[in-house]
């Protein structure tokens, strides 16, 4: 039963006919991976919950993105084989503001009898809700009858899959978070990215002495119909509180990380984002703001713990 299941997802993942579009980016993707993939719910094997704001090209840009989620996931009790999560994300870009509600469930399977080779395959169910305030334009022509003053409204529910496997403190998953346009893009004549984008994501933690530990990650978007983005993330674990970090997004960005680990799993984190790309004449960046908490579970076996 399980090998069909796996068979089924896989088939999904590959079907080049299905409609999406281009996700909320995060610099700090490495704690929104489950919003990223599925599969990646419950990956602490501990309730793990964090809060990001995201300031895109905060000066010099009037509309630009403003984006704010909330998650949390964690193995159901007395089965860690089964996990389930939740997210919720505020965005909202010139006149449209979306908000975004997801539900996420991850199956476990162990590869080892240690536990620390495994395999998950995840699923997600999101609500899109979108609004168009077209009453905040400033339109060329007074008369177009489009513009009435009045918000556009419209829902849509969509969903995701992905696999994720890990080996230790190592880390690959591939996912499809969003199968289906959202309901700004019905009129798929002029829907620009008309294909499924894939997410493929990679990283590890590396010891390289007793107070300094090696993060990298690195994350791939790929979609034909629209421009191919990786992400690229080096992260340093200095005496297991002090983060600091670097990243570079092609095309677009490069970036600086920082986080405090401040004790009983709390967690705060900054980044700023240098833009490279033409946008550098007009803003200087964008900047994210992380808090987080893992709760100490001490009955709970968990044989590597991931910061991120």
């Amino acid at each position: 039963m399980r090998y069909y299941f796996l068979s089924l997802c896989l088939s999904v993942l590959l079907l080049p006919c299905l409609w999406a579009q281009s996700d909320v980016q995060f610099t700090h993707f490495m704690v929104n991976r489950m919003m990223y993939n599925p599969a990646f719910t419950g990956g602490k094997q501990v309730l793990d919950a964090a809060a990001v704001y995201r300031s895109q090209w905060w000066s010099g840009l009037d509309g630009a993105p403003r984006t704010f989620s909330v998650m949390a996931h964690t193995p159901l009790p007395k089965n860690a084989a089964h996990n389930v999560g939740i997210s919720l994300v505020s965005d909202k870009i010139g006149l449209y503001e979306a908000t975004l509600a997801a539900l996420y469930y991850a199956w476990r399977i162990n590869l080892s009898a240690d536990g620390l080779q495994q395999l998950r395959v995840g699923a997600s169910l999101r609500l899109d809700n979108w609004r168009a305030d077209w009453s905040a334009s400033r339109p060329i022509d007074l008369v177009d009858s489009e513009l009435n003053g009045r918000a556009a409204r419209s829902a849509k529910a969509n969903m995701g899959l992905g696999i994720y496997y890990t080996y230790g403190k190592f880390y690959a998953g591939l996912s499809a978070p969003l199968l289906f346009a959202n309901p700004l893009y019905e009129d798929k004549a002029n829907f620009a990215a008309s294909v499924l984008s894939y997410y493929f994501i990679v990283g590890s933690q590396m010891p390289l002495n007793e107070k300094v530990s090696f993060h990298p990650n690195v994350m791939m978007s790929i979609n034909p119909g629209a421009p191919f983005e990786i992400d690229v993330n080096a992260n340093f674990l200095l005496a297991n509180a002090l983060w600091l970090g670097a990243s570079y997004r092609h095309g677009d960005s490069i970036d600086g990380l920082v986080g405090y680990e401040v004790g009983n799993g709390l967690r705060i984190g900054l980044s700023l984002d240098l833009t490279t790309s033409e946008l550098k004449q007009v803003t200087t960046g964008s900047f994210e703001f992380l808090l987080g908490y893992t709760f100490q579970c001490e009955d709970c076996y968990v044989h590597s713990l991931r910061h991120f």
